[in-house]
């Protein structure tokens, strides 16, 4: 069995990658309201969702939006 993906925000010096698990879902966001910005997220196996975007600072607010 794949090990799971770490849940929430990653945060790595050039990029922080968001993952959510969201199995019943067909779309998913992450929302930066700070940037006012949702950056659509990709499909992974087991019912995964994530992105990578580049540039935030630790503690830069998130949300997800699941199905618009």
């Amino acid at each position: 069995m794949p090990k799971p993906l770490p849940l929430g925000a990653s945060y790595a010096p050039h990029e922080t990658t968001f993952c959510v698990w969201a199995p019943n879902a067909q779309q998913v966001e992450t929302l930066l309201p700070d940037r006012e910005q949702a950056m659509p997220m990709q499909r992974e196996a087991e019912g995964y969702f994530t992105c990578a975007v580049p540039g935030l600072a630790p503690g830069t607010r998130y949300q997800f939006r699941l199905d618009g």
